[in-house]
């Protein structure tokens, strides 16, 4: 029987969803200012920046002078502000990551009960996969399905052993919480896909927050 692969990935600016508030404050680029570092002074995300800065054709190009527009008060809680200003904070992730991704466990199985589909089961392994794969996309600066390191889940799988004939994965980048990573999922067809597919019964998650943005994983398989 043939394989089948399902990969969606989503970035928060390719979202249409309403991310910020009607109202920003104007920033005049000084000498030395870099994007990431504007982000981090203002508690917020390059992503975020690049979205309500549309004339920003080349990020990495920013003119000496020249305004650029921001969140008013930044986009996100005071908490994670203070997260981003103090670089050497350690990021408790025992806390982060387990309760989100159980959140994000909660949501998608409360789905599927209301569409008569069967709850989808934990897998260790799918799990830990999740977790080296926030890790490398973090690490190694990317964002996407394909690894440098370690190719695609396909590869993944086989090199583990893992029996299979349906695989997916979701991915998400530079959401804060699992209510509103969930819901972006949701509303794409592809992410929704795999979410509602009636033979998927193991998943994996995973989150990562790290201090240039957050890493979300979902795998999904038909174990066999």
């Amino acid at each position: 029987m043939k394989k089948i692969l399902l990969l969606t990935i989503t970035l928060m600016l390719a979202l249409a969803l309403p991310l910020y508030a009607e109202e920003y404050e104007a920033y005049v680029i000084q000498d030395g200012d870099t994007l990431y570092n504007i982000a981090q002074n203002y508690g917020t995300t390059v992503d975020e920046i690049i979205v309500i800065n549309p004339e920003l054709e080349n990020p990495d190009l920013i003119v000496t002078g020249s305004e650029v527009k921001l969140p008013a008060g930044g986009s996100q809680s005071e908490e994670a502000f203070n997260l981003f200003k103090k670089k050497d904070a350690p990021v408790d992730e025992s806390i982060q990551k387990n309760s989100e991704a159980e959140k994000v466990l909660e949501l998608v199985n409360a789905q599927r009960a209301e569409n008569g589909l069967k709850p989808l089961a934990v897998s260790k392994e799918l799990t830990k996969m999740a977790k080296e794969k926030c890790e490398d996309m973090s690490q190694n600066n990317y964002f996407g399905h394909d690894s440098q390191k370690n190719g695609r889940i396909t590869n993944i799988l086989a090199q583990k052993k893992i029996k299979y004939q349906i695989v997916g994965e979701n991915l998400a980048r530079n959401f804060q919480s699992a209510d509103k990573v969930f819901e972006a999922w949701m509303k794409s067809d592809s992410h929704r896909t795999n979410i509602l597919h009636k033979d998927f019964d193991q998943t994996g998650i995973y989150y990562l927050q790290t201090e240039t943005g957050s890493y979300w994983v979902q795998n999904f398989i038909d174990a066999e």
